[in-house]
Protein backbone atom coordinates (compact mmCIF):
# COMPACT_ATOMS: atom_id res chain seq x y z
CA UNK A 1 0.00 0.00 0.00
CA UNK A 2 2.94 2.37 -0.47
CA UNK A 3 4.55 4.02 -3.47
CA UNK A 4 8.34 4.05 -3.45
CA UNK A 5 10.50 6.51 -5.33
CA UNK A 6 14.27 6.30 -5.29
CA UNK A 7 17.34 8.21 -6.34
CA UNK A 8 20.92 7.01 -6.47
CA UNK A 9 22.38 10.42 -5.60
CA UNK A 10 21.36 12.50 -2.55
CA UNK A 11 20.84 15.73 -4.50
CA UNK A 12 18.61 13.89 -7.00
CA UNK A 13 16.61 12.54 -4.06
CA UNK A 14 16.25 16.01 -2.58
CA UNK A 15 15.02 17.36 -5.92
CA UNK A 16 12.51 14.50 -6.14
CA UNK A 17 11.31 15.17 -2.58
CA UNK A 18 10.86 18.87 -3.31
CA UNK A 19 8.88 18.18 -6.50
CA UNK A 20 6.60 15.57 -4.90
CA UNK A 21 6.78 15.71 -1.08
CA UNK A 22 6.68 12.16 0.34
CA UNK A 23 5.37 10.94 3.70
CA UNK A 24 8.77 9.50 4.61
CA UNK A 25 12.36 9.78 3.40
CA UNK A 26 15.00 7.13 4.09
CA UNK A 27 18.43 8.63 3.51
CA UNK A 28 21.53 6.44 3.44
CA UNK A 29 24.47 8.67 4.35
CA UNK A 30 28.18 7.98 4.36
CA UNK A 31 30.82 9.53 6.60
CA UNK A 32 31.53 12.50 4.33
CA UNK A 33 27.82 13.26 3.90
CA UNK A 34 26.98 13.19 7.60
CA UNK A 35 26.81 16.97 8.01
CA UNK A 36 26.33 18.38 4.49
CA UNK A 37 23.65 16.39 2.70
CA UNK A 38 21.08 15.88 5.49
CA UNK A 39 20.64 19.64 6.02
CA UNK A 40 18.54 20.00 2.85
CA UNK A 41 16.54 16.91 3.74
CA UNK A 42 15.95 18.16 7.29
CA UNK A 43 14.66 21.44 5.88
CA UNK A 44 12.43 19.53 3.46
CA UNK A 45 11.15 17.35 6.30
CA UNK A 46 10.31 20.36 8.46
CA UNK A 47 8.62 22.36 5.72
CA UNK A 48 6.45 19.45 4.50
CA UNK A 49 6.19 17.49 7.78
CA UNK A 50 7.95 14.56 6.17
CA UNK A 51 9.30 11.82 8.41
CA UNK A 52 13.05 11.31 7.97
CA UNK A 53 15.13 8.22 8.71
CA UNK A 54 18.92 8.56 8.40
CA UNK A 55 20.98 5.40 7.89
CA UNK A 56 24.66 5.84 8.64
CA UNK A 57 27.92 4.83 10.21
CA UNK A 58 28.42 8.13 12.05
CA UNK A 59 25.70 9.31 14.38
CA UNK A 60 24.89 12.96 13.94
CA UNK A 61 24.92 15.15 17.02
CA UNK A 62 21.33 16.31 16.65
CA UNK A 63 19.13 14.74 14.00
CA UNK A 64 16.85 17.79 13.95
CA UNK A 65 14.14 16.16 11.88
CA UNK A 66 14.21 12.44 12.05
CA UNK A 67 15.51 9.21 13.41
CA UNK A 68 18.97 7.72 13.11
CA UNK A 69 19.54 4.02 12.35
CA UNK A 70 23.17 2.91 12.67
CA UNK A 71 24.85 0.69 10.10
CA UNK A 72 24.96 -2.19 9.83
CA UNK A 73 21.22 -2.35 10.29
CA UNK A 74 18.86 -5.30 10.16
CA UNK A 75 16.39 -5.09 7.31
CA UNK A 76 13.43 -6.37 9.37
CA UNK A 77 14.02 -3.85 12.15
CA UNK A 78 14.29 -1.01 9.63
CA UNK A 79 11.02 -2.02 7.96
CA UNK A 80 9.27 -2.19 11.36
CA UNK A 81 10.59 1.30 12.22
CA UNK A 82 9.31 2.68 8.89
CA UNK A 83 5.93 1.02 9.40
CA UNK A 84 5.62 2.40 12.92
CA UNK A 85 6.48 5.92 11.74
CA UNK A 86 3.91 5.76 8.95
CA UNK A 87 1.24 4.26 11.23
CA UNK A 88 1.71 7.07 13.77
CA UNK A 89 0.97 9.79 11.22
CA UNK A 90 -2.55 11.24 11.49
CA UNK A 91 -5.04 9.89 8.95
CA UNK A 92 -5.76 13.45 7.73
CA UNK A 93 -2.19 13.71 6.43
CA UNK A 94 -2.71 10.69 4.18
CA UNK A 95 -5.94 12.15 2.81
CA UNK A 96 -4.08 15.32 1.80
CA UNK A 97 -1.61 13.44 -0.46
Amino acid sequence: GVEIQSASEPLDGLKLARENPPDLIVLDIENGDAEEIPAGFEEQAQVHQTALVLLGTVRRKDPAAGEFVPKPYHYGALIRKIESILLCRPVAEFLEH
